[in-house]
């Protein structure tokens, strides 16, 4: 899963989940994961606007949950809470824009 952000930032970011079980299949390492992940973001980036291309991303450390109520009952992302609750994974992908 992936929540997009930036409504009146200066770029837009993109705050990322993982099924570490599936990604552990193809990629190892750290550094092989962030790879996979920067390799989806530049062919969604292909077809987006300068503009709308997503500069930065954070792999969160845990999926969305509905029992934090990150997930609606339909499993939508509800993105004032993620966005509270990982406000400071933000503000770290916005440090020194």
């Amino acid at each position: 899963e992936a929540l997009v952000v930036g409504d009146r930032r200066p770029y837009v970011v993109a705050l990322v989940t993982l099924n570490r079980e599936q990604v552990e299949k193809v990629a190892r390492t750290e550094h092989e994961i962030r790879a996979l992940v920067q390799q989806a973001v530049d062919g969604v980036n292909r077809d987006l606007g300068r503009s709308e291309h997503v500069r930065r991303f954070a792999i969160l450390p845990r999926e969305f949950e509905q029992e934090q109520a990150e997930l609606t009952p339909t499993l939508k992302v509800r993105r004032r809470v993620c966005e509270e609750h990982f406000r400071a994974e933000i503000d770290r992908l916005y440090a020194g824009a």
